[in-house]
């Protein structure tokens, strides 16, 4: 940058007047690229992810995001069990049913900020997303067994003579749908045993 100064005087008044010329101004149309964090998204190992940690300072941002609770150890979604060093990291989603189940599990036994079960591998603070909901599991079992029970209507009939035990036609009465569902008609009393005159059948209870 140049600066010349030209200056006019007449008793107490001054003028000044000042030319300047720029000529390392940045472009300020020029796109700022701003610097990338990593997240534990960018690892697919925890071991991977603690070798990066292990060099950053510690209030750098990637220290801070990959140990967004601030307890000294990154990506605790990604630890294997066997590693973590929490004395109670005994439960994992495959132990839930459903994700509601997993939920509920979170918010009763976990810290706040914590994830000392492993149950949220994002920490975005909802454990286990890849477990389908209990609406979802119930829609899908709904369905299956509408498509069941119009395919063993439709495709073929059963009866107890097809059977050789009772154990056989009462698994393939349980699968069919009952004893809320019936299609094959083996249960002709609606107590809730199929095909009674089978050998091996439980004897109904006297009312």
């Amino acid at each position: 940058m140049a600066v010349a100064c030209v200056v006019f005087g007449s008793g107490s008044l001054v003028v000044a007047v000042t030319l300047m010329m720029f000529t390392d101004l940045p472009d300020v149309g020029a796109d700022v690229v701003a610097p990338t964090v990593s997240t534990c998204d960018d690892f697919s190992t925890w071991e991977a992810s603690a070798r990066h940690f292990n060099e950053l300072d510690e209030d750098s941002p990637d220290s801070q995001s990959l140990d967004s609770n601030g307890n000294g150890i990154p990506c605790e979604g990604l630890m294997p069990r066997s590693q973590h060093p929490s004395e109670e990291f005994d439960v994992i989603c495959d132990d839930f049913q459903h994700r509601d189940e997993a939920e509920y599990f979170f918010e009763i036994y976990e810290s706040p900020g914590q994830n000392r079960y492993g149950l949220d591998r994002d920490l975005d603070g909802r454990p286990c997303e890849t477990v389908p909901p209990l609406d979802e599991i119930n829609r899908v079992m709904s369905r299956l067994n509408r498509i069941w029970n119009a395919k063993a209507q439709s495709g073929f009939d059963k009866d107890c003579g097809d059977f050789a035990t009772w154990t056989e036609a009462n698994a393939f009465f349980v699968q069919a749908g009952g004893p809320e569902s019936d299609p094959h008609r083996l249960d002709g009393d609606n107590n809730g045993i199929p095909c009674e005159a089978l050998r091996g059948a439980p004897e109904p209870e006297s009312g």
